[in-house]
């Protein structure tokens, strides 16, 4: 038997995807909520300490700032890629790590809408590295926000 080919149907839209699709229940999981209260872990640990070595070896720059925007903490690839020690930059506030035109512009334009949001995502600034030299990165930030609706802590 041999399979013919028809020229003809190269000019037609292609219709078999609905053929080729899963169906059933596999393919319709609906995603439970997650609400703080039946939230769970990836890793569960009483302690926090799994978090935080898994945090603070990320291959790539990771800080975190409480609601006045002081970093609370800066991990492995943030400090060596800045030049800084983490005790150097813990209560700094990290506008004083931007340039001033990055400065300027999260203030104006970046800050007001993720005050509202609580998030951001991937704005590009230029952050002043020890030695006076200058690098830019992508910045994203999710914000936590305490029982009053007030940023807590953001993890950038």
């Amino acid at each position: 038997m041999t399979a013919s080919f028809n020229a003809s149907s190269l000019n037609q839209p292609f219709t078999g995807w609905d053929e080729l699709r899963p169906s059933g229940p596999a393919w319709k999981i609906e995603r439970p909520q997650v609400t703080h209260d039946n939230y769970v872990p990836f890793f569960p640990d009483q302690n926090g300490k799994v978090y935080e070595l898994l945090l603070l070896n990320l291959p790539v720059m990771l800080h975190c700032m409480d609601g006045g925007g002081r970093l609370t903490s800066v991990n492995k690839r943030w400090a060596e890629t800045l030049g800084y020690t983490a005790e150097d930059v813990k209560g700094r506030a990290f506008n004083d790590f931007l340039t001033a035109e990055s400065r300027a512009g999260l203030v104006h334009q970046v800050y007001p809408a993720y005050l509202q949001s609580g998030v951001c995502r991937d704005e590009i600034v230029n952050v002043v590295r020890r030695d006076g030299s200058t690098m830019q990165v992508l910045l994203s930030m999710n914000a936590y926000r305490g029982d009053k609706g007030r940023i807590e802590r953001s993890v950038c």
